[in-house]
């Protein structure tokens, strides 16, 4: 008979016998030891060199040994991962990142061994909140004016900011209820519309309102020419008005409703609406003499063909080489891009550098644009890569 022990040395032999006989299947091996790895990406320069100045959004990264497909390659700023917008074998274009100050630029391929970096490099801040508009009940246009100087016109007052934005004064009590524009205009006066026959404009020395001129039919919006002839339109077509204050109709009809009115390199654009085709688009009239006298008006954009179509456009202005910026009311990621070369692009591709929302676009002095974000209750200052055209009035 067997005994309790010979079972358990029976038990135990089993065991053995079992686990020797049986093959063990290990893991799966991550790295394939027959393929080699590719040549690591290396960094040589980026421009623009150092820094990533504001207003510029492409960022090149020129160097070797990048791959030609997008998704083989990883670009980080820091921690902030960056989509590649075009690539090469020596070059990564990419946008602006939404971050500030210097950073580590970091090329990640992952068939290679090592990582690519380059540092520092600086990202300049694109913009900034002035001042404190909260107690205002809406921003309805805002001026600037030579000593960079902010105007903000609020219901039946207008109010005079410093151009660092830490002070924020009472200029002026127009009883005006909703002003459509206000512009900084010839021997410091703020000229105002209000959707009405009559524009006015406040006396820097006493702060009162005079009347400056009456037209024939209501204006919204102008702007002054280099002979100091000031341009004006709404929903009657658009006027000029000498220096002598002689005025006249000299474009359009009231099948346009103009929403923006900007003078460059000779010429007058307007911003409109229109009851026939194009329903919304940029004209521009060439001006052919001192007095104002334009030419034939002239298709510059359809923006009811365009990309943006189902997006208000609500102001205009220009770059000193040129380029037209536009502001969008309503765009949820894009409130202004830029006309140039007979494209639209956003100012920044990346949507978190801007607030949504831009009602009026204004430059400043030299490279400040600012923008009016209305009912949100903020002017934000943007600084650009180049200087704005000329604003005629306040020089």
């Amino acid at each position: 008979m067997f005994t309790k022990c010979t079972y358990i040395v029976i038990l135990v032999l089993s065991i053995l016998i079992i686990s020797t006989g049986c093959e063990y299947d290990s893991p799966q091996e991550v790295w394939n030891p027959d393929q080699s790895a590719i040549p690591a990406p290396k960094i040589a320069s980026v421009v623009p060199a150092d820094m990533a100045v504001a207003g510029i959004d492409e960022i090149q990264i020129l160097g070797e040994n990048f791959p030609t497909n997008p998704d083989s390659v990883i670009v980080w700023f820091d921690t902030s991962r960056v989509p590649v917008a075009s690539i090469s074998a020596t070059q990564l274009v990419v946008n602006r990142p939404a971050i500030v100050g210097d950073v580590t630029i970091k090329v990640v391929v992952p068939a290679a061994l090592e990582i690519a970096k380059f540092s520092p490099y600086s990202i300049e801040e694109v913009s900034s909140v002035l001042g404190d508009l909260s107690s205002q009940r809406n921003v309805y246009s805002i001026a600037v004016d030579k000593s960079e100087n902010i105007y903000v016109a609020d219901r039946r007052a207008i109010k005079i900011m410093s151009p660092d934005g830490t002070t924020l004064d009472d200029y002026a009590s127009p009883r005006i209820n909703t002003f459509t524009q206000i512009l900084a205009g010839p021997e410091g006066y703020i000229y105002f519309f209000e959707d009405d026959k009559t524009i006015s404009r406040i006396d820097p020395a006493s702060k009162d309102t005079e009347d400056f001129v009456k037209l024939a039919k209501n204006v919204s919006y102008g702007d002054f020419d280099a002979d100091g002839n000031l341009y004006a339109g709404g929903g009657d077509g658009l006027y000029v008005v000498n220096t002598d204050l002689a005025n006249r109709l000299v474009a359009y009809s009231k099948e346009y409703e103009i929403l923006s009115v900007r003078v460059y390199d000779n010429a007058v654009y307007i911003l409109a609406e229109n009851d026939n085709e194009p329903k919304v688009g940029i004209w521009k009239n060439q001006i052919n003499d001192a007095t104002g006298t334009l030419g034939d008006n002239e298709l510059v954009l359809d923006w009811a063909a365009s990309e943006y179509a189902d997006y208000a456009p609500t102001s205009i202005t220009f770059t000193d080489n040129g380029d037209m910026i536009i502001g969008m009311g309503d765009h949820p990621n894009y409130p202004i891009i830029v006309y140039k070369d007979g494209a639209l692009k956003p100012l920044y591709q990346n949507p978190d550098l801007l607030a949504p929302t831009c009602t009026q676009l204004v430059w400043g002095n030299a490279k400040y644009l600012y923008v009016n974000r209305g009912s949100n209750l903020e002017v934000v200052r943007l600084k650009m890569a180049t200087n704005g055209a000329p604003y005629y009035g306040r020089e």
